[in-house]
């Protein structure tokens, strides 16, 4: 017989504020929940934006990822 486990994964929006004709969210809850026959495990992250910013100019430097060789 398969042990059954159950994952669940919620994500709440709070806080909404109106931002250059758009209504958006202030506050992100995500929640990650695993139910087994080993138990349960819960964990949360919360977010609160202090300030949205709309289609801001970004330069390309923004995206520059810098790589490094395995084992280092």
């Amino acid at each position: 017989r398969q042990n059954e486990t159950r994952l669940t994964v919620t994500e709440d929006f709070g806080d909404f504020k109106s931002k250059v004709g758009l209504m958006l969210p202030h506050s992100y809850k995500l929640t990650y929940s695993k139910f087994g026959s080993q138990g349960t495990f819960e964990s949360q992250w919360t977010f609160t934006m202090s300030d949205v910013v709309v289609n801001p100019k970004l330069s390309p430097e923004s995206f520059t990822v810098e790589t490094k060789p395995l084992g280092d």
